[in-house]
């Protein structure tokens, strides 16, 4: 397995296309913006596309869905049954699908939108904006705030350590350093500073 790591300046978003060395098929995550070399990297390289994870549907991460669906027959994975007006192959909740040779695994974490999912791929884990190095995503209030960081702590940090974890935005990390260090994951937000914390941090 390798992945490709796209950054888009336009929505400052993290995009992947993860292959399946063994079969030569490809998954692309979170496209949110395509562009010549990201279908260089499958032309290329004789790549097949097999489908599209989707974390969340939030406009920057799903911008280049019509776009690779002009190019490619594949279906569309997501909590939404519609993802930019294109029909989904549904996921919902925790489980197991397979696809380009791969058994992924999916975990519902609602809180930063209610579609959020994180896809795991052996030992990687596509976290979208529900959890980013250091942080975890914004939300609209205090509740749900807490009920993000406790479906991340019930379901997510006891994973193995190991575990790489690539966001839809910032640097890539692993289980191991947001179990150690993430500060919102250990410390839920005061009762003073719950206002001022998400009004920060809301968009």
């Amino acid at each position: 397995m390798t992945v490709f790591f796209h950054f888009s300046v336009e929505g400052f978003s993290n995009s992947y296309i993860v292959v399946n060395l063994n079969t030569k098929t490809a998954l692309f995550v979170d496209p949110g913006f395509v562009d010549p070399l990201m279908i260089s990297h499958i032309e290329d390289n004789g790549y097949t596309p097999k489908g599209i994870l989707v974390t969340h549907s939030h406009y920057n991460h799903i911008r280049g869905v019509s776009t690779l669906l002009k190019i490619y027959d594949i279906p569309v994975f997501a909590a939404e049954a519609e993802i930019a007006g294109h029909k989904t192959n549904m996921v919902s909740g925790d489980g197991f699908f397979h696809c380009a040779g791969f058994d992924i695994g999916h975990y519902s974490v609602p809180g930063h939108s209610p579609d959020s999912l994180m896809y795991k791929i052996r030992f990687l884990l596509f976290s979208g904006d529900a959890l980013v190095a250091g942080g975890i995503g914004s939300t609209n209030g205090y509740y749900g705030c807490e009920i993000l960081r406790k479906t991340i702590n019930n379901k997510i940090i006891n994973l193995p350590e190991e575990t790489i974890i690539l966001p839809g935005y910032g640097p890539p990390s692993t289980i191991k350093a947001e179990k150690n260090f993430n500060f919102m994951l250990k410390n839920p937000p005061q009762e003073y500073n719950r206002k001022e914390l998400h009004k920060e941090r809301d968009y």
